[in-house]
Order: structure tokens, then C-alpha cells, then sequence
């Protein structure tokens, strides 16, 4: 089974876009066909009253290395190039030095989710109130535009293969580990074969639970999940 089979058994999505800053009980807003945006870091800034619960922590949905999600070159390199930048864990342009390929796989170990439950959240929305000038948020509620992070998934280890076709690997492997720290790890492991290794120091959201936000006439009508192989992130 792959990476994002498994996750989506419960109901998360694998995050496959540029941005990593996703965490719990943040609100983000999606527009009709508009990109997904951060709208607030937490849904107690949005109604400005504290949202008083503990996350579960379930160490059960552990990612191994055997679950993996397979890219393509681009698609793959511009991912990994990503996540090193975003996390500083190397300072290099890989895509500078590994221009051509077949594919990129991706895999993740030392992980573990946090969660609050749908339950908890509708619970907290159902006893919100609104400061009477906030006519825009009304607005943005009442037309379901709003998404909560109900759960997260974390790890701390990247695994990656990437499977180059280039000639010029040689010394490919040696010139990329000058770049790295003692975080990164990569060797090649077969012809045109690379694989990089990274433990991090912190973890890094990988997926997440996510339920749009559904208001009528001012009032709080229920969740809707959307980490249903949506992308929205």
C-alpha cells in the first residue's frame, strides 16, 4: 500500500505542496477555485475566545519506510528541494546538480499524529459568538469558504530515492554530501540511483485532517471533511 492508501485510510492527506507551516486548529480559507490560504494561526484568534481541549497523540499511525509515495522527476525534485530549504537542513539547489531523471519516492519514518476530535471542535463552535464588526468573517463562514486542521501528522526522518539519468554521477555523490550537514546522508545505491537520508531535529508536518467550517444565518451547522484526496494542500 502506499503512502498517501495509508493515510488516507484515516482520512488524512499527504501535504504535497510547498508549504510546511501546517499545525493544529489552524484555520485556512479556500475560495471557489482560489489556492488554499492561511487565514488564522488558530481558531481561538478567530473568534477570539480559547478553545480549551488536549490533542490526542496516536503513535498507531506510524509511517515506515515501506510505505512510500512515488513522484515524478520534477514534480519530486521540486518537493524535495522544498523541504531542505524550508527546514534548512541544506543549503544547496539539488535540482542544480541533479538535472535529469526518472522518478523521486518519498518515504517517512519516527513519526506520529496529534488530533482533535470532530466532536470537541463542533463543540467549541457551537457556543462561539461574533463581535458585531466582524461582518467579514460572518460572510466567510456563512459561505462554507473556511477549513480547520483537525490533526496532524509529524515525522522527524525523509527518506528519499531518487532515480537520476545522467552520466555525470561520478562524483555526483561526494559533491552533494559537501553541501550537507550531519542531518543529510546520501549515497548512491545503484547506477543513476541516489538515495538521501535526513533526521531532523524537529518534526515537520507531513498530513493532515482538515473539515470545512459550515455556518448558517450566523449559526454553526456542522464539519465537513475535505482530506479526501482533494490536495487543498
Amino acid at each position: 500500500m502506499s503512502l498517501k492508501e495509508t493515510l488516507q485510510e484515516q482520512n488524512y492527506d499527504l501535504i504535497q505542496g510547498p508549504i510546511r507551516n501546517q499545525d493544529l486548529l489552524q484555520v485556512w480559507i479556500k475560495k471557489d477555485f482560489d489556492q488554499i490560504t492561511i487565514y488564522r494561526k488558530s481558531i481561538s484568534k478567530v473568534f477570539d475566545q480559547p478553545f480549551v481541549a488536549d490533542p490526542l497523540v496516536n503513535e498507531a499511525l506510524s509511517m515506515v519506510s515501506a510505505e512510500s509515495e512515488t513522484f515524478d522527476f520534477s514534480s519530486g525534485i521540486n518537493f524535495v528541494k522544498n523541504a531542505l530549504h524550508q527546514f534548512d537542513i541544506m543549503d544547496v539547489d539539488i535540482d542544480g546538480h541533479i538535472k535529469n531523471g526518472k522518478s523521486v519516492t518519498v518515504s517517512y519514518e519516527n513519526s506520529y499524529t496529534k488530533e482533535f476530535t470532530s466532536g470537541a471542535i463542533a463543540e467549541y463552535l457551537s457556543h462561539v459568538t461574533f463581535n458585531s464588526e466582524n461582518r467579514s468573517l460572518q460572510k466567510q463562514l456563512n459561505r462554507d469558504n473556511l477549513i480547520i486542521i483537525a490533526g496532524v501528522v509529524f515525522a522527524k526522518n525523509l527518506n528519499v530515492k531518487i532515480e537520476a539519468t545522467t552520466d555525470d554521477d561520478v562524483g555526483l555523490e561526494a559533491k552533494l554530501n559537501q553541501f550537507g550537514s550531519a542531518k543529510v546522508k546520501i549515497a548512491k545505491i545503484a547506477e543513476h540511483e541516489i538515495a538521501m537520508m535526513v533526521d531532523s531535529d524537529e518534526d515537520f508536518p507531513i498530513a493532515v485532517k482538515a473539515y470545512r467550517i459550515k455556518f448558517r444565518n450566523d449559526r454553526f451547522s456542522g464539519l465537513k471533511l475535505v482530506s479526501d484526496n482533494r490536495n487543498f494542500f
